[in-house]
């Protein structure tokens, strides 16, 4: 039997749960209000994140406002969105049991397995569709190089299908290349991380650019345009 997948399936849940806890503890840091929806009802409550203990993998939220007229019980099904650096966040948890701090009631929830962040951009992308001609994207970091899908591209930032086991946390810096016409290198940070079965969908912004990289950028985005526009199709 050989173990290398099932090495790569356990590295990747490792990286899973980093990212989740670290996209927590900047919701914690930041005080970042989010609403919760109790067992998928309408009505929905405030509240925010105060600690992250991911042992006993235990996430204290404020006391729910305002109060509801029956408490939610053990077991209960939370689902919590919220927005972050522009993007929507949402994320789904079950209640563990009330608790008492120095400051009032807090609820105990348990660590989600993952957190879906739908990054939201202040500039146009363009879509990239599949075929030969699609750029690809090189993506190198300290645990080493793997190609990812290019999805869309915009001159702050990209998103990417890459391979589930690539080690791309949350908040870290890659080196990529384009693979294709026109390579631009550059650096971006991993703003957002949403696994989809053997991928993960990348949201990517760039690093500050120099003049010479921004004005390469925006030739290959018209590149791309025109591949669009070439594929459209024609109407009688």
């Amino acid at each position: 039997m050989n173990p290398a997948p099932q090495a790569a399936s356990i590295d990747a849940q490792r990286h899973q749960r980093a990212s989740t806890l670290a996209l927590l503890n900047r919701l914690r840091l930041h005080r970042v209000p989010l609403t919760v929806q109790i067992n998928n009802a309408l009505r929905g409550y405030s509240t925010c994140i105060l600690a992250v203990d991911p042992d006993p993998d235990a996430l204290h939220l404020d006391a729910l406002y305002p109060t509801p007229s029956v408490a939610p019980q053990p077991g209960a099904r939370l689902r919590l969105r919220g927005r972050l650096d522009g993007g929507l966040l949402r994320f789904d948890t079950e209640l563990g049991a009330m608790a008492i701090n120095d400051d009032g009631p807090i609820l105990r929830a348990r660590i989600p397995e993952h957190i879906e962040l739908l990054e939201q951009r202040a500039a146009r992308r363009q879509p990239i569709g599949a075929g030969p001609d699609a750029p690809t994207l090189a993506l190198e970091s300290g645990s080493g190089r793997s190609i990812a899908q290019l999805l869309d591209l915009s001159i702050l930032g990209a998103s990417a299908l890459a391979p589930i086991e690539a080690t791309a946390p949350i908040g870290s810096q890659l080196r990529c290349h384009f693979d294709g016409p026109g390579a631009l290198p550059f650096t971006a940070e991993v703003r957002s991380r949403t696994p989809r079965g053997r991928w993960q969908r990348l949201g990517l912004r760039f690093a500050r650019l120099r003049r010479e990289e921004e004005d390469r950028l925006v030739a290959t985005l018209l590149r791309l345009e025109r591949r669009a526009i070439r594929r459209m199709p024609l109407h009688a």
